[in-house]
């Protein structure tokens, strides 16, 4: 498909089955088919009452309505229906220049059948004077999404954004409404329903379009897909972006959103499979403008360019004098793809629309603490684009924020909650702090608004307090250089020579509040030779500008005399500085090319231009006759020309060539030869010209092209093809051209006297639309002969789909296509097989090997006597090489005619881009014929398994030609790194594997490492990890750190000592096995090693061999002293002996002693402590094992159990003393009882722990009391007790006694009952406690 785009929601994706929807790919945009997007120009008056017919509609302009009837138009609607031409052309300001706000009345979809063939109607109709523009319907589209259980996270973005100090100012009004451009909104949803935007001016369910605003019933919103006013969510996206922007708020429900008060606008525009189209997005925007939505927030976004949604959110964006503003918030997208392509060259690039248009917000994604989100969109060149950074991009792009965009939880349909991820998630939080910041400083203009989220946010992330509370502060920024070279002794050319004197002036740009008094000066940049120019005047006055203009210093610009001594293009650096009255701003470097050479321009009757000279055109030039000898260098500036009216020789040698270029990327029109005028070119090279889809060709009308090179050229077309024309044995490579509309790199238009022994080699198809050459016309092909087309990135021959061209079957015979296999040759011709439109182009008599008369190529490339071209005798094939091991590779490189060989070509080979990993060099020698070069390589661990890919280059004929890079025919298939590892071995074990492998077969070997992979499910396996913590030094290895019965895959590699990696070993499974509770360690016994196994894990967090699960018997997902109780218990046999009891712990600590009571006896305990323990002394004196850890700086893990089973008794003791320590705290506390299991524990109070000096009887509570009440008592020493109870008469109604009771603090609960379990009357009782010689009575009141 040719075109572009799936616009998509922008989240984290999981395809979850079925059909894979289309990618986002900036390189292969799909649309609707049949569907063409047409805007007529606004002076263009159209029929509308043809246009309302239900059959045959017309727009009354007759070359459009002639070519709908050709081609059969099904239906046509207008895309704006109630828009109507504006009269005043209005224009606005954004923080990247200005805006014309467009018209929308004249825009249409019309549809045709699905198979007409929309490319040849869109361009008939750009060709049109009546239309403005036409273009596809893009796709707009989602993907399945991977979310998160309901409620599994809090709303971290609320503090991320400072919300809650935000909403002190101010949580927003009703007036703002956020439109919800997506796939609706569940409108019922208990945290949305109160927040639905209401139309007052329609009236519900009466049919009627009650406002006249072009929508039945639009009481909430519209539904563009299913084209009603039920703009329901059927997908869940909508719902989500809705509930985080604005989300109702203290209701005691779910979430929360960022402006508690706005009003949701939901406009549907997506289907419930997540696809979309332009046009209904562009309408949509347009209904939110119209309709009163203060912001817009569109969650999607694509890689592919509509002018009919630019022209909608341009119309939005500038209706702020009718409607109150509104402003559009976009996501950046998903792909970690940088805004803009030039510089630098990596991550992927690509401009995510509308996003990166200057008049939106563009919002990337944060992860929590502010960095980005690892799947976001993103902009090196910040926030504001200027020329004063680091980066730079070429269209103005920018995304202007960044907001929380991982794991966001918000709602979801059918009243749910759910947590998902992406730049979709991040766009509704600014859109909902735009709308704050409206209701906060109502009447701003989106300029003020953009400028203050961009100045408020710290390192680009949104902070919603500082935003209310911004005052815009000027924001200055280098925008561009003027250079006018118009001073006496100068030549007023455009272009800065050596020895003129110029003016420059700085033209800066401010994208903040008004700035006054703006001044500049000027010097040399830092390392810059101060003798290249002389700076006469180095300050500049600009004076003020305006929030979001531009400022000039032409009235005041500095003044600079270059050397005349100057080599031709020396690049000058200067270096300015920005200031406001006293302040400097900021400062940077710019760069001013010299020129030197002689200038061509005017009226010329006869020029020979001399040998090894260098030439300029600057202005166009007409001669009539022009002889250029050999190495003279011909320099194009922008779109400048020579045209020859009646001859031309351009003859160069093979070792001194005549060269044309063009100047600093400036699109060149090149050499035009007047019809009927006579040329010659031969050893010539034509490089470095820019274009456009119309420019005309590098030379217009040639005769004879021989031995000649097009090379780094773009958009730029070498020539074409007419009558008369020779050309033979050119070099055509490395050019780049787009095939959209049928332009490609060389059009033939008609049969030339000779095309024959051209080498075409590596150009690319920007759009991968086109072929390299075009055939147009019924023409007889036998004048194209013996060419040769290889590692081209499309076709390299097609036919014309141009309506009107002739159908048929041509013949195109003797071509070499870098291989010989009929499908591999099929590909390479784009013709009626790969689009029904355009004549058969059949291939005739393909040649095996390249002509001997081409100039210098590989023909084949064999490795050990095999070839391995992948389309003639892939490594897989019968014939083909087959996989190698460790072995000794002979290379054979083969070329078309005598090679020099003073000079050894560049072999190499890899596995990933540039395929040159491995060089191939030893033992190399050449044929003696020149045209077979030999050399071999050893293949080792470190030289990459896989699918391996040849790369040869700096290979030079006889003429000095070199070979272009060959990179892309030749292939073999390479497991050395498997082949040595055929012994590699996992043996699983109780809670670990053992991996033992052979020793390398080198001595160069620092050691090895370990990656291992888990098995999460029957199809998914974690990515391999390293699992060693140090390099292994010997081929052997247990990893102990492993789930039983868990799948896990495992593979090695070797470190060499050049500190370069290997490949990958042949992988092994293992699965580890499980072993009884309490077998901590592995051995298959329940011993005292499992004990130190888990005392050393839960002390050191490290102990191996350790079986985790094993270790924790009580299952709580931890190991700790309740498992160490249970293990003791299991070893002494006591698990069925100890009797079941439950009670409180409670812990106390003086200065140097820590204390516990309990009412039941205590198994063990552990405690974490902090405080200044350096120098801490712990010991216990109960004869129990005591072991502590230092785990950090002030932090200590303490255990205190028995290995003989011994426990803490009932009462109050003093377990633990702690000496030479200060400042102690406890801040982890378990406690186990005697069986192992958790006690309720606390940290108390040290009266209720310690043991009291003297006996202690406490008032009942509560008192009076119904049910029971609970009475205290304490006592210093180990005694017998009683508890009596009497009623008012005295006499005994419930008594209790004890037999040696420890010291310490106790509680008894009385229900009121007596002995014998009879419920007693209310009253007044009295209760006495007697112990060793202690009485003591009080009284308490039951009341029934």
């Amino acid at each position: 498909m040719r075109y572009t785009v799936l616009f998509m929601f922008l989240f984290s994706i999981l395809i979850a089955g079925g059909e894979v929807p289309p990618q986002l790919d900036p390189h292969n945009p799909q649309y609707e088919p049949g569907v063409v997007l047409v805007k007529f120009k606004d002076t263009v008056q159209l029929d509308h009452n043809t246009l309302a017919r239900a059959t045959n509609p017309v727009f009354g302009i007759n070359s459009v309505d002639l070519l709908n009837i050709e081609y059969g138009v099904q239906s046509l609607y207008k895309v704006f229906s109630q828009q109507e031409k504006r009269s005043v052309v209005k224009m606005v300001q954004f923080p990247q220049g200005e805006l014309t706000v467009p018209n929308l009345h004249n825009v249409y979809r019309i549809k045709y059948v699905d198979t007409t063939p929309i490319e040849t109607i869109m361009n008939l109709l750009n060709d049109d004077p009546n239309v403005e523009y036409a273009e596809p319907n893009y796709y707009v589209g989602v993907m399945d999404v991977q979310v998160s259980d309901p409620m599994t996270a809090d709303q971290w973005h609320i503090d991320e954004i400072n919300a809650s100090e935000a909403w002190e100012i101010s949580t927003g009004d009703s007036n703002q409404v956020i439109g919800i451009v997506d796939t609706g909104v569940d409108q019922f949803h208990p945290d949305l329903a109160n927040k639905m935007w209401l139309n007052v001016d329609e009236i519900p369910d009466n049919q009627l379009d009650d406002d006249g605003n072009g929508f039945v019933d639009d009481v909430h919103g519209w539904d563009f897909v299913n084209d009603d006013n039920n703009p329901q969510d059927d997908n869940s996206h909508g719902t989500h972006v809705a509930g985080i922007a604005a989300a109702e708020a203290n209701n005691d429900i779910g979430v929360a959103g960022i402006n508690w008060n706005a009003k949701i606008m939901p406009v549907k525009v997506f289907q419930s499979s997540g696809v979309g189209t332009y046009a209904d997005v562009a309408a949509a925007i347009e209904y939110c403008a119209v309709n009163g939505a203060s912001v817009i927030n569109f969650s999607g976004g694509g890689y592919a360019e509509s002018q009919l949604l630019h022209d909608a959110i341009a119309y939005a964006y500038g209706l702020g004098d009718e409607y109150g503003g509104t402003i559009l918030v976009a996501a950046a997208g998903n792909s970690w793809y940088k805004i803009d392509w030039p510089f630098p060259p990596q991550p992927p690039t690509g401009p995510m629309y509308p996003a990166c248009y200057g008049f939106v917000v563009g919002v990337e994604a944060t992860q929590p603490g502010g960095n980005n989100s690892w799947f976001s969109n993103f902009d090196p060149s910040g926030p504001i684009l200027s020329n004063d950074g680091f980066y730079w991009n070429e269209y103005d792009y920018n995304y202007e924020v960044r907001a929380p965009g991982s794991s966001i939880l918000s709602t979801f349909p059918n009243g749910g909650y759910a947590v998902l991820s992406g730049t979709s998630m991040a766009t509704p939080i600014v859109s909902a702090a735009v709308s704050l910041l409206k209701s906060v400083h109502p009447g701003e203009s989106n300029e003020t608004i953009m400028g203050k989220l961009i100045q408020s946010s710290h390192g680009g992330v949104i902070k919603l307090d500082s935003l209310l509370n911004w005052e815009l502060e000027p924001d200055i920024h280098f925008h561009e250089l003027m250079v006018v070279d118009s001073l006496p002794g100068s030549d007023d050319d455009q272009a800065v020579d050596a020895g003129e004197s110029v003016e420059i002036s700085l033209v800066v740009k401010n994208v903040g509040g008004q700035a006054e008094n703006i001044w500049a000066k000027l010097r040399f940049g830092e390392f810059e030779d101060t003798t290249t120019a002389t700076i006469t005047k180095d300050s500049s006055h600009i004076g003020s500008v305006s929030s979001y203009a531009l400022g000039v210093g032409s009235f005041d610009p500095f003044e600079v005399s270059f050397s005349s001594g100057l080599v031709n293009q020396r690049h000058v650096v200067f270096e300015y500085e920005l200031g406001s009255g006293s302040v400097s701003l900021k400062s940077g470097n710019f760069t001013i090319v010299v020129e030197n050479g002689v200038e061509l321009n005017g009226t010329i009757h006869k020029l020979v231009l001399d040998s090894d000279a260098y030439y300029l055109v600057n202005e166009p030039a007409v001669i009539d006759t022009l002889i250029i000898k050999p190495g003279v260098t011909v320099r194009f500036s922008n779109q400048m020309f020579i045209m020859v009216t009646e001859y031309l020789s351009a003859v160069g040698v093979s070792d001194s060539m005549i060269t044309f270029k063009g100047a600093n990327d400036a699109g060149v029109r090149g050499i035009i030869m007047a019809e009927g005028a006579n040329s010659n070119f031969e050893y010539c090279i034509f490089e470095d010209g820019w274009g456009g889809y119309t420019d005309p060709p590098y030379l217009v009308n040639p005769k004879r092209i021989h031995n000649s090179i097009f090379r780094n050229n773009t958009y730029k077309r070498p020539f074409d093809l007419i009558a008369g024309m020779d050309v033979q044995k050119n070099l055509i490579e490395n050019n780049s051209y787009n095939g959209y509309g049928e332009h490609n790199l060389i059009m033939a238009w008609g049969k030339a006297d000779t095309f024959r022994y051209n080498l075409i080699s590596r150009n690319k198809d920007t759009d991968l639309a086109g072929s390299i050459i075009k055939f147009y016309g019924n023409q007889d092909l036998s004048y194209m002969t013996d060419n040769v087309f290889v590692g081209n990135t499309n076709y390299g021959v097609g036919t014309s789909s141009w309506n009107g061209w002739p159908m048929g079957v041509y013949t195109l015979p003797h071509q070499y296509w870098g291989g010989n296999e009929p499908d591999f040759v099929r590909s390479q011709i784009l013709d009626f097989y790969e689009s029904p439109d355009r004549a058969v182009l059949e291939p005739d008599s393909i040649l095996t090997v390249p002509p001997i008369e081409v100039h210098g190529m590989v023909t084949d490339v064999a490795i050990n006597g095999i070839s391995i071209n992948k389309y003639d005798n892939a490594w897989n094939h019968e014939d083909g090489l087959g996989a190698i091991g460790v072995d000794t590779m002979k290379f054979e490189i083969r070329f078309n005619r005598p090679m020099d060989i003073s000079v050894n070509p560049f072999v190499t080979f890899g596995v990933r881009d540039p395929y040159t990993q491995n060089v191939v060099n030893d033992q190399s020698i050449w044929s003696s014929d020149s045209t077979l070069w030999t050399a071999y390589f050893i293949t080792g661990l470190e030289t990459g398994d896989g699918l391996n890919r040849m790369f040869v280059s700096r290979a030079y004929d006889m003429e000095s030609f070199m070979i272009p890079i060959e990179d892309t025919r030749f292939e073999f298939y390479l497991q050395a790194a498997g082949a040595l590892s055929v012994n590699f071995q996992a043996v699983p074990g109780i809670g670990k594997v053992d991996l033992d492998w052979p020793p390398s077969y080198t001595d160069d070997v620092l050691g090895y490492n370990m990656y291992r992979s888990l098995r999460l499910n029957d199809s998914n396996w974690t990515v391999f990890n390293i699992i060693n913590n140090a390099l292994i030094a010997d081929s052997s290895f247990t990893d102990f750190s492993v789930i039983p019965d868990s799948a896990y895959r495992y593979r090695y590699t070797v470190l060499g000592t050049d500190f370069v990696e290997s490949d990958h070993s042949r992988t092994v499974p293992a699965t580890p096995f499980s072993a009884a509770n309490g077998e901590a360690n592995g051995d298959l016994s329940d011993n005292v090693l499992d004990i130190i196994s888990m005392v050393s894990y839960v002390l050191e967090g490290d102990s191996q061999p350790f079986l985790f699960d094993a270790a924790d018997l009580n299952g709580d997902d931890q190991v700790n002293v309740l498992d160490i109780i249970s293990v003791i218990n299991i070893i002494l046999g006591n698990t069925a002996k100890i009797a079941a009891q439950s009670g409180e712990a409670i812990v106390a600590l003086d200065a140097h002693e820590l204390w516990i009571s309990s009412k039941v006896s205590i198994g063990g305990l552990q405690l974490k402590i902090s405080g200044q323990l350096e120098n801490a002394r712990i010991s216990t004196p109960l004869g129990m094992e005591l072991t502590n850890s230092m785990i950090s700086d002030g932090e200590m893990i303490v255990l205190l159990y028995s290995m003989s089973g011994q426990f803490i008794k009932a009462g109050s003791h003093s377990v633990i003393k702690i000496e030479g320590a200060s400042d102690i705290i406890i801040s982890e506390l378990i406690v186990s009882d005697p069986r192992g299991l958790a006690m309720l524990s606390r940290i108390g109070d040290l009266e209720e722990v310690r043991v009291p000096d003297t006996y202690i009887l406490k008032q009942n509570y509560p008192n009076p009391f119904n049910a029971s009440t609970t009475i205290e008592y304490a006592i210093p020493e180990i005694t017998d007790i009683r508890m009596t109870i009497y009623n008012i008469r005295g006499q005994e109604v419930f008594s209790r006694e004890q037999a040696s009771v420890a010291p310490g603090w106790y509680s008894f609960s009385w229900n009121g009952n007596s002995l014998g379990g009879t419920t007693l009357a209310s009253g007044l009782y009295l209760y006495r406690f007697e112990a060793k010689g202690y009485s003591q009575t009080s009284k308490m009141l039951l009341l029934k």
